[in-house]
């Protein structure tokens, strides 16, 4: 199907109810090819449409992933951002790729959620990616990857998350400290006893705290 034919003066709220309309009734495939119709590929609000509608036909299932994965290289960074933040929730063939891929994207939400989404993606697989996220200029980017960190649960994380425990955000010395509580290891705790020595208050608090409960648990 193309909609280029479509009248303008038809009105955008017209094609926006034939793309609800051919989403409904179409396969994957022929979704994905309706992103590149040259009326579609240039209008944000046509995209965001097929977005919607996706989503609403086929929920959570990882059968629609390569329409997310398609809108992971849109030229709108908040199309790029959601289609990731939505791949964490449906997986699918090729998700991981793709959010591989906007971790390193110019936009500053786009690349949090790609980093947060490969939480639930595969950790395991993620942990080189995260670790090099938490050099980030954003304070989200940087705190997403220590989230990633803490689901892989890799001790070989316990050095760059000891780290990220002297970041400039507070947030993000926070989920350091909680993703080095969630390795678990007797290094790991050691890392928070180490950080707590001179730290600022709220934070020594948090890393003895946090240190006690893994020494706990081993």
């Amino acid at each position: 199907m193309t909609i280029s034919g479509t009248r303008r003066e038809e009105g955008t709220l017209h094609t926006a109810m034939t793309i609800r309309g051919f989403v409904k009734a179409s396969t994957v495939d022929e979704i994905v090819d309706l992103l590149r119709d040259p009326q579609v590929a240039t209008d944000y609000d046509l995209r965001a449409v097929l977005y919607r509608a996706t989503s609403k036909r086929f929920g959570d299932d990882p059968l629609a992933a390569p329409v997310y994965i398609a809108l992971t290289r849109d030229s709108d960074p908040a199309l790029r951002a959601i289609a990731a933040r939505k791949l964490g929730v449906t997986g699918g063939d090729g998700a991981f790729e793709a959010l591989a891929s906007v971790a390193d994207d110019a936009d500053e939400g786009a690349r949090n959620l790609a980093v947060a989404a490969l939480a639930t993606v595969d950790p395991g697989e993620s942990i080189t990616i995260a670790e090099h996220a938490l050099t980030d200029e954003s304070a989200l980017v940087r705190g997403s990857a220590c989230k990633v960190l803490g689901a892989a649960g890799d001790p070989s994380s316990v050095a760059p998350l000891k780290k990220a425990l002297a970041d400039s955000t507070g947030r993000v010395r926070g989920k350091a400290a909680t993703a080095l509580a969630a390795i678990g290891t007797a290094d790991a705790a050691e890392a928070l006893l180490s950080a707590a020595d001179g730290a600022r208050v709220m934070d020594r608090l948090i890393f003895k705290d946090q240190a006690r409960q893994v020494r706990e648990r081993l």
